[in-house]
């Protein structure tokens, strides 16, 4: 079996030895940034790293928000990604950037070297592609509101999670899929892991709060809507309008789009936009023939 090659500061590791102390600070207390990728096999050779500017981006600006200095640029980060990519022969794969400062949970106030490591997970493209069709059940992630206007809260950084996490457990141990959480006004922000639109006849909404981290499928769906000529509206959202929409899904570069077939008690049984939405997105991933071609970094394997 081929040794996984982690890029880590700079040069390539065996994945066991791309390691850190259980000191670092950054384990402790939450203060690193990542992001999420997606690479898609697209035939002959070739994989399709999916919006990887974006993702690039956003590292860059999370890592700022918690006052991380990136030691590198974002085209060399950008570029360790795809040698990442090429390094492992990857076909099919969800990519992890990582950024953190090195200190040691009891020396926060030093200055110390940031560390960034980059890690992967093989994924079977067909087994992601049938999964985006299975139908999720959701509940409402109890007693867990989230402060509006935290400057942080639209960044991806691992401590704004905690929250998350806990409501999916609970989600988890109640036979739901996934957590919806709420605002402190009660309007809904997100899944613990995803972005969630509603539909009516052929108008879409998503919520648009600074509490809530704006993703790249998110806005990816977005256009695509747009481009299948449907309305799309960003502003709050109400916990009655999930519960009486026609149709109700979620998006996140892991799990792609996925129909929610159950909000709470009540059944959602429609999942034509979804499902629309969902080719247009299965194309644009790695098909050259689909337009947005500057969403995709073709690399050679």
């Amino acid at each position: 079996m081929t040794t996984k090659k982690i890029w880590a500061n700079g040069r390539f590791v065996d994945r066991g030895a791309a390691t850190i102390p259980i000191s670092t600070g950054a384990l402790h207390y939450g203060t690193c940034a990542f992001e999420g990728v997606l690479c898609v096999d697209s035939g002959n050779g070739r994989s399709s790293i999916f919006r990887l500017g974006d993702h690039i981006e956003r590292l860059f600006e999370s890592a700022s928000s918690v006052r991380i200095d990136v030691p590198y640029s974002k085209s060399e980060v950008a570029k360790a990604v795809v040698d990442t990519v090429k390094a492992n022969k990857l076909k099919s794969c969800y990519i992890r950037p990582i950024v953190f400062k090195s200190a040691d949970y009891t020396e926060l106030d030093k200055k110390s070297p940031v560390r960034c490591f980059i890690d992967f997970k093989k994924i079977n493209k067909w087994l992601f592609f049938l999964k985006m069709r299975r139908g999720v059940k959701v509940d409402f992630a109890a007693d867990l509101k989230v402060l509006q206007n935290d400057d942080m809260s639209g960044a991806k950084v691992s401590g704004r999670y905690l929250k998350n996490a806990v409501a999916y457990a609970m989600a988890k141990e109640s036979g739901y899929d996934d957590a919806i959480m709420l605002s402190t006004r009660g309007d809904v922000l997100e899944s613990s892991s995803s972005n969630v639109f509603i539909v009516r006849g052929r108008k879409m909404s998503t919520p648009a709060n600074r509490s809530m981290l704006e993703g790249v499928t998110r806005n990816t769906v977005m256009e695509l809507a747009r481009d299948l000529g449907y309305a799309v509206k960003e502003g709050a959202i109400a916990k009655k309008e999930l519960l009486s929409a026609d149709e109700v899904f979620l998006t996140s570069t892991a799990k792609g789009i996925m129909s929610v077939s159950r909000v709470h008690n009540k059944s959602v049984r429609s999942t034509k936009v979804a499902e629309a939405l969902r080719k247009a997105y299965i194309d644009a991933l790695s098909d050259p023939s689909v337009e947005h071609s500057d969403w995709r970094t073709v690399v050679n394997v």
